[in-house]
């Protein structure tokens, strides 16, 4: 079975570790959700036993994602084999979530703030050729092409305002170093990272998403620049402020960098592609004209591949909320207003009166608890308070 060859191989490799990465040990439970069926590592009451695994229904008040859960009154980490199919390293990166950051990592501040920079093509380009710069100083672990990837990270980070910046450096904290240290744990070579880096974020949108490629990239010029660094990360606060602190590394100008690495050829590409996706992005914002607003009551489910910032909210392309008042799954679009208040839900099919289920292009709400039923409306913008 696929599933369970993927949990040795994962718990195989944390054995291996012994702690050694984040000096700290834990064992792994997991939730490997299927459409039909949760595959888990643990026994709990009414799970069948298969292999050296047990399976149980799926949780119907729950979602499904790849995150950490609480369930059973236990933390798990599940792993979504829905939406895509699970991998070890996938299976490392949510232990990671579900193990090692609670408790051990409340020194980490959410920053939901800033802004879409990371969809403007300047910006694109500036990230790519970064990336391409860590790639060259990662594979020739020349003095010079470290100082130069050191240069024009400063210069792309320069250009962005304080909030963003600091929602960028904690998504390489608190995303970026799960998939380091699932890159770690699995053994990658230092050319895979390369790899990695050159090639750039794959995801149509970077918002969420590019902390996937920043995280090991950043994390193995880290591990050459400043043997120590994950000792010392709590007191510095950042994978930026550990960079500014390599002593050694000349930051420069970066105009020759930029040159060298054919910046200009990035910039053009991106200005081409972004084009298409904002052509691509008016027919989805089209589709919000008219939007029906749920009130949002506990945890969302959703692929930080597929992130937005829009004027109405955080757009995802895939989302779900599970609770006792409501069912929602949408996979086709949503919006989650700043205040994470409201979920907005696109061009929703007339209904009739004291309806329990509302549907749309890509989504369906099911009412559980009548008195939410109160709180839903269709218009334009949000509620007001």
């Amino acid at each position: 079975m696929q599933i369970e060859s993927l949990v040795q191989s994962a718990r195989q490799l944390l054995v291996e570790d012994d702690g050694r990465l984040w000096n700290r040990t834990a064992l792994p439970q997991w939730i490997l959700a299927e459409s039909d069926v949760w595959w888990l590592t643990e026994a709990v009451d009414g799970a069948e036993p298969f292999g050296e695994l047990w399976q149980v229904p799926p949780e119907p008040t729950m979602g499904v994602g790849s995150t950490s859960v609480r369930w059973r009154e236990r933390s798990w980490a599940m792993v979504d084999c829905i939406s895509t199919p699970p991998t070890v390293r996938l299976l490392l990166h949510e232990a990671f979530h579900a193990f090692w950051q609670p408790g051990a990592w409340d020194w980490v501040k959410p920053a939901d703030g800033g802004d879409d920079t990371l969809a403007l093509p300047e910006s694109r380009a500036a990230l790519r050729v970064e990336l391409r710069a860590w790639a060259q100083a990662l594979t020739s672990e020349d003095q010079d092409d470290l100082s130069a990837a050191q240069a024009v990270r400063k210069w792309r980070l320069d250009q962005l305002d304080s909030e963003e910046l600091r929602r960028q450096d904690y998504l390489d904290l608190w995303e970026g170093l799960p998939e380091y240290s699932a890159w770690n744990w699995t053994n990658a070579s230092t050319a895979e990272v390369a790899a990695l880096a050159a090639t750039g974020p794959q995801a149509s949108s970077w918002h969420r998403s590019f902390c996937y490629t920043t995280g090991p990239v950043l994390g193995w010029a880290l591990d050459r620049l400043r043997p120590g660094w994950r000792e010392d990360l709590p007191e510095a606060g950042s994978l930026t402020r550990l960079l500014d602190q390599v002593p050694g590394l000349q930051a420069g100008a970066p105009d020759g960098v930029l040159n060298r690495l054919g910046y200009s050829q990035v910039l053009s590409s991106e200005l081409e592609e972004h084009q298409e996706r904002a052509r691509a992005d008016g027919v989805l914002r089209a589709r919000f004209s008219t939007v029906l607003w749920v009130p949002l009551r506990g945890s969302i489910q959703f692929d930080p591949r597929e992130v937005r910032h829009w004027d109405l909210g955080t757009f995802y392309k895939t989302l779900s909320v599970q609770t006792d008042g409501l069912h929602l799954k949408a996979s086709k679009g949503a919006v989650v207003t700043t205040d994470w208040k409201w979920v907005g839900l696109p061009d929703p099919i007339p209904a009739a009166a004291n309806a329990d289920v509302f549907k749309g292009p890509g989504w369906s709400l099911t009412i559980i608890d009548r008195n939410m039923a109160t709180h839903i409306s269709c218009a334009p913008t949000p509620p007001a308070e």
